[in-house]
């Protein structure tokens, strides 16, 4: 099964503004009342001093997310999707039937390894120009003088391992906490 990994997660700083981009967007949901939603938002960002179309005041999921896809359920063998950070069980959404944690484990544990590759064999470009640089010893681009980065930030790659981490210990996959706790 092919995969595709999408993580977010953002740290909360201010939250009187988080509750408001909250509470604006759930009850923005409601099509009936989402003019009175507008005037209920503009009025508590000023109240706590935020100008209304500044780029913190745009709500954003704060909550995890890990989907796998193209997961096949053996029972009526549909593909789907699966979002495996937000669901406590992991069920197929056209028969209902429960898809095997061992199985999603598994192609968790190959996520792992070639996430761990990834980063280990991953080019350094230059920031300006793109390029990958072919000498790793060098600080600079050779061609533009800019400085250097790597293709995977190793923020970004933190961020992967958490959610990995997050799911493998809600859902007890003693595997993959296992390999998780021998990286970093």
């Amino acid at each position: 099964a092919e995969e595709q990994l999408v993580v977010t997660r953002r740290k909360l700083h201010a939250p009187a503004l988080e509750f408001v981009n909250s509470l604006c967007h759930v009850l923005s949901l409601d099509k009936a009342v989402a003019d009175r939603v507008v005037a209920l938002r503009r009025g508590l960002l000023r109240v706590i001093k935020v100008r209304e179309f500044a780029p913190e005041a745009v709500f954003h999921d704060a909550s995890q997310t890990y989907c796998v896809s193209n997961v096949r359920c053996e029972g009526c063998r549909a593909v789907m999707d699966l979002d495996i950070a937000r669901h406590a069980v992991w069920r197929c959404e056209y028969c209902g039937l429960d898809i095997a944690k061992r199985r999603i484990e598994l192609q968790l544990v190959r996520d792992l390894q070639r996430m761990v590759i990834s980063s280990q064999l991953q080019d350094t470009r230059c920031i300006k120009c793109n390029l990958v640089v072919r000498d790793n010893m060098v600080q600079f681009c050779s061609s533009c003088s800019s400085p250097l980065a790597l293709a995977i930030a190793p923020s970004t790659f933190r961020v992967k391992l958490g959610a990995l981490r997050t799911v493998a210990l809600t859902q007890q996959l003693e595997l993959l906490s296992s390999l998780l706790s021998t990286i970093e």
